[in-house]
C-alpha cells in the first residue's frame, strides 16, 4: 500500500459525458461536464471539455465559475490557449455551457454545498430518477422545508426557494 503525499491534490468530481446526458433533460453540454462538491481553495464552478486531448480530464479542463447570482466568467488555466484549449475561447461553445449551468445552478449549488450528493445529481441528470426521486435526495434541512422542495416543479422554482432559505451556505 502507498501512502499519498498530502499536498497531492485529488480532483473528485462527478463526470457528466455527452453519451451518458439525457438531452431531453440537460439539453447539450459538449463532450463532457464535472461538477462537485465544494473544493479546498475554489470558488463553485462545473469544468468542461477544453476542446483537445491535452484538456479533457478534470485536472486539465477549463472552469465555468458561477455563484447564487448566477454563471460568471470562465476561468482557463495558465497554459490554457486557443491551440490546446479551443473550446474555453469559442463564444458558442462557452454560451452552450452557460445555458446548462444556468439552467441547473441551483442543483449545482445544492451540490457545491453539500445539501445533494453528486452521485445522486449525476443519476437525474442520465435520466435514471426523475425530478422528484432526485428532490428527496436533498439532506440538511428541515421536514417542513423538505416538504416545500418536493413541490417544486422546476430549478427555477428550487433557486427561489433556495435563495430564501439560505440553502447555499453551510
Amino acid at each position: 500500500m502507498k501512502i499519498l503525499d498530502e499536498k497531492m491534490p485529488i480532483f473528485e468530481m462527478a463526470k457528466l459525458t455527452k453519451k451518458r446526458a439525457n438531452s431531453s433533460i440537460c439539453g447539450n453540454i459538449g463532450e463532457f461536464i464535472y461538477f462537485s462538491p465544494i473544493l479546498a481553495g475554489h470558488s463553485p464552478r462545473i469544468k468542461f471539455y477544453g476542446g483537445s486531448a491535452e484538456t479533457d480530464t478534470s485536472q486539465t479542463s477549463p472552469s465555468l465559475l458561477f455563484s447564487p447570482n448566477g454563471v460568471g466568467d470562465v476561468e482557463p488555466e495558465r497554459w490554457h490557449n486557443k491551440k490546446n484549449c479551443p473550446n474555453a475561447y469559442d463564444d458558442n461553445y462557452i454560451s452552450m455551457v452557460a445555458q446548462f449551468a444556468d439552467k441547473f445552478l441551483s442543483l449545482l449549488l445544492l451540490v457545491w454545498f453539500k445539501r445533494l450528493d453528486e452521485a445522486d445529481l449525476l443519476v437525474y441528470f442520465q435520466g435514471t430518477d426523475s425530478w422528484n426521486e432526485m428532490l428527496q435526495n436533498i439532506s440538511k434541512v428541515d421536514i417542513a422545508l423538505k416538504k416545500k422542495i418536493s413541490e417544486c416543479k422546476t430549478p427555477q422554482e428550487l433557486h427561489e426557494l433556495c435563495l430564501q432559505n439560505n440553502l447555499y451556505s453551510f
